[in-house]
């Protein structure tokens, strides 16, 4: 029983934190690979 409520309880949290990842790795990853060149000056 208690096994079931882990799995109810941890299901979410590894969709969350896959969706979370995903949302932030193809932004970076998209703005890393069409950036055409390096800020000379970050100010």
């Amino acid at each position: 029983m208690m096994r079931a409520i882990k799995k109810l309880m941890f299901t979410p949290i590894v969709m969350v934190a896959l969706l979370v990842a995903a949302a932030g790795v193809k932004p970076a990853s998209f703005f890393w690979l069409y950036q055409p060149a390096p800020p000379a000056k970050s100010e």
